[in-house]
């Protein structure tokens, strides 16, 4: 039976594990191979008939030659128990388990078929092919921004300008307003000086 529990968190969810083969429209799985969702979020791979898990995909297939021989039969569950009690050779199995689930060792990559080995490499390959395809968008954002970046600077260039143009107009408006007045001074003056004038010539006549 396939673990209903990792390292004491809850599998939510459990799926066949996809092949790195699948293509649009041809989805490859394997049924043996289970893909486990835990309560925290994070995935796991599992097998489908112990509760073996690992965060590595292809350390599972490798495993999976221990049903083939018919070790998960009652038989060797007995001669197990007959050779040691419980609780010095069963107990610390989970534990081992969990190290090989966490870094596969050589033995298992030796044990990989040629078709995993390929299979692997298939995955290598399509990690390889998104990633470069990520460098590739960010460039392009990138490109896509520099016009952007220029567009802005120019935006800012007209801004200042304008500013400028309105406090030489402001400046002008207030010199204007100081010659009007400055004009009216004048007037005032000049029609006081006509009237002495008027004057004067009324007296002289």
């Amino acid at each position: 039976m396939t673990a209903t529990h990792v390292n004491g968190i809850a599998v939510v969810e459990d799926e066949p594990a996809q092949s790195g083969i699948s293509r649009p429209g041809k989805n490859v799985v394997f049924e043996q191979v289970r893909h486990l969702l835990l309560e925290d979020g994070s995935e796991v791979y599992g097998c489908a008939h112990c509760t073996y898990t690992s965060d590595n995909k292809l350390s599972i297939r490798p495993h999976l030659k221990v049903h083939k021989t018919g070790s998960a039969s009652p038989k060797p569950e007995k001669r197990r128990a007959v050779a040691a009690p419980p609780n010095r050779r069963d107990a610390p199995r989970p534990q081992r388990r969990t190290s090989e689930s966490a870094e596969p060792t050589a033995g298992g990559l030796a044990s990989l078929t040629v078709g995993q080995l390929v299979e692997g490499a298939q995955l290598v390959e399509q990690m390889r092919s998104q990633r470069d395809a990520a460098r590739r968008e960010a460039a392009e954002w990138k490109k896509r921004a520099a016009p952007t970046e220029q567009l802005r600077k120019q935006r800012d260039a007209a801004r200042a300008e304008a500013e400028a143009v309105r406090r030489q107009v402001a400046d002008w408006q207030e010199r204007a307003a100081d010659y009007r007045e400055r004009w009216r001074g004048m007037k005032d003056r000049a029609e006081t000086a006509e009237k002495r004038i008027d004057r004067l010539r009324d007296l002289l006549s």
